[in-house]
């Protein structure tokens, strides 16, 4: 005849079904959230809905690390001075209830200004961090962001570059830039610039995603051909929208305003653009398996 359990036994199964459970939340893998703007300088109505919607994206998903802004944060012509009031209209006040770091990348229109600017508002601002022209930052070992300087690619970045891609083990490598690789907007196809081609070898075998604005819209143009990059573009963070070149020789496009959110893990980076009212409009994921580390 089968025993019947005594209290004490169902207790303590109890306890060590708990205990387990609360183990396997304790050692589950832990995941990071970050956000991608380009083209965002404007301080008008276009960049402030985008803001909040990055804001209440952060807000909805609590795991928000930080916030990268790939180019033309000031638009037209960049800044003057240190104490240029854009540096307030344009940056502090549209993302003033966004509590994360802002990492910086320089773009065309910066450039028209003082680029030295740049670097040093990292020490005034509690948001702006620009520590060098180009800089790397990696994440909880899981993931290390390349930030690049495409207005001045030169030999001496191409190197820095390719050094850091080379000796990074983190499981994802992800190089961030002003100017795209491929793009299908209208301003910008079949556009080349100094350095682009130094840059696609460069990324081509080393890296996971090269993210770009310039290119006034949202793109994912998939992986890049005879390479393992896949070329992903956020530049709808406040300028005025343009259109694509058809047909679109990517996987996705949308010709508005927007921002780009990745989420990454041990095993995978999940990527999703979202329109300026914070509308889902395609996402798809990106696995370590049978990558070089």
């Amino acid at each position: 005849m089968k025993k019947l359990k005594t209290p004490s036994a169902l207790f303590l199964l109890t306890a060590i079904t708990l205990a387990i459970a609360l183990f396997c939340r304790l050692v589950a893998p832990a995941s990071y959230r970050f956000i991608f703007l380009g083209d965002t300088g404007t301080g008008d109505e276009n960049q402030l809905k985008v803001a909040q919607a990055v804001k209440e994206h952060c807000d909805k998903y609590k795991n928000c690390q930080a916030v990268f802004i790939l180019g033309d944060v000031i638009c037209d012509e960049g800044v003057e001075s240190i104490d240029d009031p854009q540096f307030t209209t344009k940056f502090e006040e549209p993302y003033k209830d966004i509590n994360l770091p802002f990492y910086i990348a320089y773009g065309n229109h910066d450039y028209l200004g003082c680029t030295d600017c740049y670097l040093q508002y990292s020490n005034i601002s509690e948001k702006w961090k620009m520590p060098n022209p180009y800089y790397k930052l990696s994440f909880a070992d899981l993931v290390s962001f390349l930030v690049i300087n495409t207005e001045a690619f030169n030999s001496q970045q191409q190197n820095w570059l390719k050094q850091k891609l080379e000796k990074s083990h983190t499981p994802f490598k992800i190089v961030l830039g002003h100017k795209p690789l491929v793009t299908y907007e209208t301003n910008y196809i079949k556009r080349n610039w100094p350095g682009k081609k130094e840059l696609k070898n460069i990324v081509c075998q080393t890296a996971d995603f090269y993210i770009s604005g310039h290119a006034h819209l949202l793109e994912d143009n998939g992986i890049l051909e005879n390479c393992q990059v896949r070329q992903l573009i956020s530049g709808g963070g406040g300028s005025t929208p343009r259109k694509i070149y058809p047909p679109h020789g990517g996987e996705f496009y949308f010709e508005g305003n927007g921002f780009l959110s990745l989420l990454v893990s041990e095993k995978k980076i999940e990527y999703a653009f979202f329109d300026e009212e914070g509308t889902l409009l395609q996402t798809a994921a990106d696995f370590t398996e049978d990558k070089p580390l």
